[in-house]
């Protein structure tokens, strides 16, 4: 039996907007028995999140604790401040969060949470039934331009506008409406 059985029922998923506490290597028991072993051959980590907003109430404490794995351990969703998470619930009661499913989230100016530019990457048809508005953000961000290559691919016009070598997200959609 696998700790790493998750359920599939939203009720057992939390939805949460969270910036880390803390991070740490992390190994996950030896299952063996009779006939099998498990051998995990990603990274993983346990980490410890301040849940900041919960867009599903189904969960009592401000803060969680989960397993996370990667293949290469990057884990991308510990670097920004805020990310928008939805993590699982084990069969044994933790939590784990599924590879790669996060959203980099902020504060916009009128103290809702939001997503920046173009940066949710949602497939084209609720691409069009989302409406982008202009928004100025708390955090004063940028992306660095390393490549001229993919600008415009990567930082449309129509979400970005560029200040010397930086693209600023001019528009954005708040977390609220999206999560409907």
């Amino acid at each position: 039996m696998s700790i790493y059985n998750f359920s599939q029922l939203k009720k057992d998923s939390i939805v949460f907007i969270g910036e880390k506490i803390s991070e740490e290597s992390y190994s996950p028991p030896k299952i063996v028995n009779d006939t099998l072993k498990v051998v995990y051959l990603d990274y993983a980590i346990k980490v410890k999140y301040h849940i900041l907003n919960k867009l599903r109430d189904n969960y009592d404490s401000d803060t969680i604790e989960f397993i996370s794995f990667d293949h290469y351990g990057d884990f991308n969703f510990t670097k920004p401040k805020y990310v928008l998470l939805s993590v699982k619930k084990t069969s044994d009661g933790s939590f784990y969060l599924p590879k790669y499913e996060y959203k980099t989230v902020a504060k916009s100016i009128d103290g809702k949470w939001a997503f920046r530019g173009n940066d949710i990457r949602l497939d084209k048809e609720l691409m069009s039934k989302v409406v982008f508005q202009p928004m100025l953000f708390e955090e004063n961000f940028s992306y660095i331009i390393k490549s001229k290559k993919r600008l415009r691919k990567r930082f449309p016009k129509a979400y970005y506008k560029r200040e010397n070598n930086k693209m600023v997200p001019i528009k954005g959609v708040y977390v609220d409406q999206l999560y409907k």
